[in-house]
């Protein structure tokens, strides 16, 4: 059984610091890029129970009556289904919105810490 050197902690230290020189910046997650949902967080967040019904020409008009005939007798089933929908969104929001600042504070922290150590050492 052949007998392994023993671990010098001092070197691993020194090996895991130079790589990390080496390394440069963070490399870009794009799927985790939070950021990119903002725009669509402020669009998705509210559900309709019943959007507007346009009927331009008689056909359409014909079909504006028929919706809001079935609106009438769907509301008391579709309406509480849309409020929890609503509530679920908004709180999933919530988390998205926090994730999203705890991303861009993590971004900033990271950089800090890079300038920190390309400046504080010689």
């Amino acid at each position: 059984m052949a007998q392994s050197s023993p671990l010098v902690v001092t070197e691993i230290q020194a090996e895991i610091e130079r790589r990390a020189r080496l390394a440069g910046t963070e490399p870009p997650f794009y799927q985790l890029d939070l950021r990119r949902l903002v725009p669509v967080l402020v669009e998705a967040v509210r559900v309709e129970s019943s959007p507007p019904l346009l009927g331009r020409n008689l056909y359409e008009r014909l079909w504006v009556m028929i919706n809001r005939a079935i609106r009438r007798v769907t509301r008391h089933g579709v309406e509480p289904a849309v409020a929890v929908q609503n509530e679920v969104n908004a709180r999933v929001k919530r988390v998205l919105d926090r994730l999203i600042a705890g991303d861009a504070a993590l971004h900033a922290e990271v950089a800090r810490l890079q300038a920190e150590g390309r400046h504080g050492r010689t």
